[in-house]
């Protein structure tokens, strides 16, 4: 099976995803009136969790992918 070359994209996909990840812990911060919700791991997680469970077919570009 090809692999369309978007497995050099991998380091860039995490790099920005982590890079995000600490951009938005440090702007979003809870409120008095949103204090019940905090980023976390986890929703990065769930950035990845996405991502792989795309099927490898419908990943043709790097635009997809993005």
């Amino acid at each position: 099976m090809p692999t369309k070359g978007l497995e050099k994209l991998s380091y860039s996909v995490v790099k920005s995803t982590i890079d995000i990840y600490f951009k938005i812990s440090k702007d979003l911060l809870p409120t008095p009136s949103k204090c019940h919700y905090t980023f976390n791991l986890r929703d990065v997680a769930k950035v990845f969790q996405g991502v792989l469970q795309v099927k490898y077919d419908y990943l043709t570009t790097k635009e997809y992918l993005t």
